[in-house]
């Protein structure tokens, strides 16, 4: 498995419990709206926004707004490659030993960290 500034989501977590349930896809936001809600584009030129934009797929809505469940206990057995570009490796310890939800699952797992200095 392979995540890239975030980790495996804990039991009941849900990206966005007020998604419309009308809502079928997400199509990506424009980059103003990215920013504006915390993600970099460090390191992109135009070409490369330009290229991200064209072979974008929409983002099932469904997985955003329904509440993960995890049933088995299986699911640690899976390596994971976690790839930081936002923040350092320091920050990502800090924030799991805090609990985050984003985070707090790596406790245990066979995870390999990747720290990639650029934007998310």
């Amino acid at each position: 498995m392979v995540y890239v500034d975030s980790g495996p989501l804990p039991d009941g977590a849900t990206l966005s419990l007020s998604l419309d349930p009308a809502v079928v896809e997400l199509p990506l936001p424009s980059w103003p709206e990215l920013e504006a809600n915390g993600s970099s584009l460090a390191g992109l030129d135009q070409a490369a926004l330009a290229r991200s934009r064209e072979l974008a797929v929409p983002h099932p809505a469904g997985v955003a707004r329904d509440p993960l469940r995890l049933t088995t206990t299986e699911r640690r057995k899976v390596p994971i490659s976690l790839v930081n570009c936002s923040f350092s490796l320091d920050q990502l310890k800090a924030m799991a030993a805090a609990n985050h939800p984003s985070f707090a699952e790596l406790d245990g797992l066979d995870v390999t960290y990747v720290e990639l200095a650029t934007g998310h």
